[in-house]
Formats: structure tokens, sequence, C-alpha cells
């Protein structure tokens, strides 16, 4: 694995506080952090449930973390169970090889989260490269990152979803080696000063006082803080990610309220990245939105909240149809989105489910759109339109 001395930062100023030496030994045995009362363990549950129908929660919290979700309610079906709204998608095709780094790699930031002392510029490196060389070679951890509900703990996969997404990015911008696992690492850490929060703050069900959401917005504070503590100023370049990666376009962020050019860039992509992984999973004020409505929406706020050169990275990157988007075609089919063409993000391949009349095929196949110029995608669909025209949703096709 690549040394991270010689990528993103001085060795001089590392304090190691545990054994490195072979940074793939023992992984798979990583075990789940036990604090299962924590207050940060709290606000993890909390923060990715599945929103019970009319709950009436509001959030000012997130405000300025994620943008308004607007969604079509009149297209939901009454009887419609919550296994209907959010069917988990497939993951059949992504080996165990795949699945074993993403685990791996929640597993590291989990306990990362629950211990602060584990922040090691060596074991950050070789998990930023695992993620790395797996995303080039395919979509994999793509559909991990993707999938509408978490299957690891909060605390570790929102960090590496979002670490992921950015690795993708990095790989489509032709960034060099330094600065996509940069991005990968900042990545990582971005809340990790989350763990020095007031427990209240953490733990409570309420609406936040105005004094308790100031003490929330500076967590970027906290965790540029733990970063120079545990690292030294050899990595202020990961302490300004961190510290800005909540600030927006316009000065609505925190807990600086900076504007646009003085915001790093590193920060500001983690910061698009990070609202983007919000929307496409459940929480207390939203249901899980689908990739292609998501980045639509991403599309949609970019001039108040990131700059548009950093939406046009991301929207290059991940596709306005990414993988695992159900797509409805103007032959009236309906499928899945299994791969993308980076310079032709309109034409995906698709894994076509229903026939013309929507009535369910008994094998899938695949199209490549590229190769069928009279074939179009009329829309993208989230999974409750999906469950709706599809002549037998009792079987259900996700």
């Amino acid at each position: 694995m690549v040394r991270m001395n010689k990528i993103i930062g001085p060795a001089k100023d590392v304090k190691k506080k545990h054994d490195t030496s072979s940074p793939n030994d023992n992984k798979k045995d990583l075990p789940a952090s036990t604090d299962a009362d924590t207050p940060l363990r709290a606000w993890a549950k909390k923060m990715a449930p599945r929103r019970q129908p009319n709950d009436g929660l509001e959030s000012d919290v997130n405000e300025l973390i994620i943008p308004e979700i607007e969604t079509d309610n009149s297209s939901i079906e009454p009887d419609l169970t919550q296994d209907d709204v959010n069917p988990k998608v497939p993951i059949e095709d992504v080996s165990e090889e795949i699945q074993l780094v993403y685990q791996e790699a929640c597993q590291f930031i989990e306990q990362l989260m629950s211990d602060t002392s584990l922040l090691d510029v060596s074991t950050l490196a070789d998990q930023a490269q695992r993620i790395v060389s797996q995303l080039n070679q395919g979509d994999g951890l793509l559909r991990l990152a993707l999938r509408p509900s978490y299957t690891e703990s909060f605390l570790g996969a929102h960090p590496v979803n979002v670490a992921i997404l950015a690795a993708l990015v990095g790989e489509g911008k032709k960034f060099d080696q330094k600065q996509q696992l940069r991005m990968v690492v900042a990545a990582l850490v971005h809340d990790i000063g989350m763990t020095r929060l007031d427990p209240e703050i953490l733990q409570n069900e309420r609406s936040l006082t105005a004094k308790e959401q100031k003490e929330l917005q500076q967590h970027p504070n906290y965790g540029a803080e733990i970063i120079l503590a545990r690292l030294g100023i050899g990595y202020t370049w990961l302490a300004d990610a961190v510290r800005q990666e909540h600030e927006r376009a316009k000065g609505q962020g925190y807990p600086n309220k900076l504007a646009l050019d003085n915001i790093d860039p590193t920060a500001q992509l983690i910061g698009l990245l990070d609202v983007f992984e919000a929307i496409i999973h459940p929480r207390s004020q939203h249901d899980a939105v689908g990739p292609g409505n998501a980045v639509k929406q991403v599309i949609e706020t970019h001039s108040e909240l990131f700059s548009p050169q950093m939406v046009k990275a991301f929207v290059e990157a991940i596709s306005v149809y990414p993988v695992e988007t159900y797509v409805l075609l103007n032959t009236g089919q309906i499928g899945r989105v299994i791969s993308t063409h980076r310079r032709n993000p309109l034409r995906p391949v698709i894994e076509v489910q229903t026939d013309h009349n929507r009535q369910r095929l008994s094998s899938t196949k695949e199209i490549n759109l590229q190769e069928h110029p009279v074939l179009s995608i009329v829309k993208s669909l989230n999974t409750i339109e999906v469950q709706k025209l599809v002549s037998k949703p009792d079987d259900g096709i996700l």
C-alpha cells in the first residue's frame, strides 16, 4: 500500500497509538464497538431512522446541512407497506471481496468515532487506498454506497459512503494519486468533531435550543482541533477541509459563514457529497430519495449552496442516472441502471425488468442504450413509483 508520508503529509508529525506495520492484518476481525449506549451512538441511531407516515418530525438543525426535500405524494398508494417504500437494492453482483472492503472500512471509522486516539494516518491511508483501488476496478463499492438503507452502523457507513463518492469524483476528474487520496481521507474523518459535542445535544429527541444549535455548529472546529492535536501542523490541509465542509457558497454555512472564494476546494466537494449522501438515505426529516432524483436536487440547489464547478464535477462522475437508479423507458419498460458511460451519461446500461406492458419478465436482460439509439429514458423513478407502475406489485421486482 502507498505510504501516507509520501502522499498526504509528513511522517514526523504522526503520533502512532497502535501497530499498523501490516495494514491488512486482522482487518476482517475488527470488532464492532460495544459501547452501545454512548451519546454518539444515540445520535447515530437518530440520524438514520425510517420515518413513519405523517409523523410530523421537523428539524431546524439540518437546514444548513441538507436542502429541503420536496416530494410529490400524489402517487403514493395508501396501503403500501414500508417494505414497498424502501426495498433493498440487490447486491448479488457485488463480490464478497468488495463487500469485505466496505465492511472493514465502516468498522474502522466506527471505532475511530468511538475512540479518536485511534486516529492514525497509516491506517487512514490504507483504507483510502483500498477504496480507490476497488473503485478503479468497477462499480461494486458505488453500488453499496448508493443503497437506500444502511446495513452497517451509520457512524461508519455515512463517512465511508462519502469517501467512495469522493474517490469517484477524483477518478472522473483524473486527479493524481495525492489529490484523490487526500479527498478520500478527508471524507473519512469529516464528522470526527461530533465526538466532542455535549451528550445532551446528541441524545435528545426535541428541537435544539439556539444555544445547542450554536454548539452543534462548532463540530467542524472540534474536528479540526482533533486532527491538529493528533497529527500535527503537517496536516493543516486536512484540518481545513474538515473545518470548512459545512460552509456554503453564499455564506449560509457554518461555523464561520465563509463565502465561496474562501472555502477550501476539498471541503466544498465533501460538503456537496455529504448533502447527496444524506438525501439518498432516510433521515428523521425525509425518506430516502432515489439517486437520480437526488442528483436533480443537487443540480437545482447548486447556485445557492455550491460552486457550479463542483456540481459539474459531481454530475460528470456519478451521472444523471447513477447506478441503482430505476428508470422508465420510452417503450414503457422499467429497468435499473447497472453501469454508466462518463462521456455519455444519458445513455447508461439498463437491466430491463418488465416488458412494454410493465409485466414482469421471467428473467431480466441488459440493454446498452448507446447501442440502441431509438431507446431513451423518459424519467427516473423512485421505489414507490416502481411499485405502483408494475402490474404485479405483490411479487416485487426490487
